[in-house]
């Protein structure tokens, strides 16, 4: 990880800690994970998240697909992103 990533509340990561204190503790946890996608693109920009717990706790949240640019101090969405000397989106099918 890079020095200048400010970290970002609402992560993938957070989620599936939640859900693993949950397992650890003795519940029964249905888990599910949704990507979801622009048009043709093959990279998700975000996820749809659910966990069902036999505790009765339920959590659900849609988690977009970034990454910290230390190039540009900016969050990125990888599945959204353009290429400036593209005509088109990247990635699609068949982009190298």
């Amino acid at each position: 990880m890079d020095a200048t990533d400010p970290g970002r509340a609402g992560s993938m990561y957070e989620f599936e800690t939640a859900t693993e204190q949950e397992v650890r503790s003795g519940a029964e946890v249905h888990y599910h994970v949704q990507p979801m996608y622009e048009g043709n693109r093959t990279v998700p920009y975000a996820f749809v998240m659910v966990a069902a717990s036999t505790t009765g706790e339920l959590r659900a949240d849609v988690v977009p697909n970034v990454i910290y640019s230390p190039v540009q101090d900016a969050w990125v969405n990888i599945g959204l992103t353009s290429c400036s000397s593209c005509t088109h989106p990247v990635p699609t099918p068949g982009v190298r």
